[in-house]
């Protein structure tokens, strides 16, 4: 039986260690829609920029403001999709013994890369301002749907991985708590005897 001021010395690192992975959880969930997020502004930035240099190069009509317009049209939608994609992981996780998991991911996927298009669609597009809806809608899905699809399983992995990441912190945790019951039950005899004498 360790002395009084060791067990307590012990117990206080154990509560400490608790509050520690407990504060790097929330850290690591917040960490989670940070990356997300900036990944898709990241690439809002540099897909609207590269598609004003490319129509300037090529010699199209087109301005700042339309360009602007037409990359924030486009990814807006992501902005709202990934978080649902995010969801769907966490409600349906991906299972590699389980063909089930990936059949519900590549019907999910689908409809991530339909919905996309259906709401990108609505913005002009600077290479094609003449267009009706209907033919931006055939373009986009003639032109964007592979590369939709990918972000789509991109995203998925990304957050399996992250999952992962969090259910191993989660168990940390567990393991602390049950370290610190079994140091709280080992240290009320050592206080019963400590209060007695």
């Amino acid at each position: 039986m360790l002395p009084a001021d060791d067990s307590c010395r012990i117990l206080h690192s154990m509560h400490f260690a608790l509050y520690k992975l407990q504060l790097n959880l929330s850290r690591a969930n917040r960490a989670k829609w940070l990356i997300f997020f900036s990944f898709l502004a990241l690439l809002t930035t540099f897909d609207t920029f590269h598609n004003y240099v490319a129509h300037r190069a090529e010699g199209a009509p087109t301005s700042v403001a339309l360009t602007i317009q037409s990359g924030i049209g486009y990814w807006l939608p992501y902005f709202f999709l990934v978080p649902a994609a995010v969801f769907m992981v966490e409600r349906y996780p991906l299972n590699l013994k389980r063909i089930r998991s990936f059949v519900i991911h590549g019907v999910a996927g689908m409809v991530f890369n339909y919905v996309h298009i259906l709401i990108a669609a609505v913005a002009i597009m600077p290479q094609r301002v003449n267009l009706s809806y209907g033919e931006r809608l055939f373009f986009l899905l003639g032109d964007d749907f592979s590369i939709d699809y990918l972000l789509y399983c991109s995203v998925v992995v990304a957050a399996y991985m992250l999952r992962q990441y969090s259910e191993l912190k989660r168990r940390e945790v567990r393991d602390s708590q049950l370290e610190t019951v079994i140091a709280q039950t080992h240290l009320r005899p050592t206080r019963c005897k400590v209060s007695r004498s």
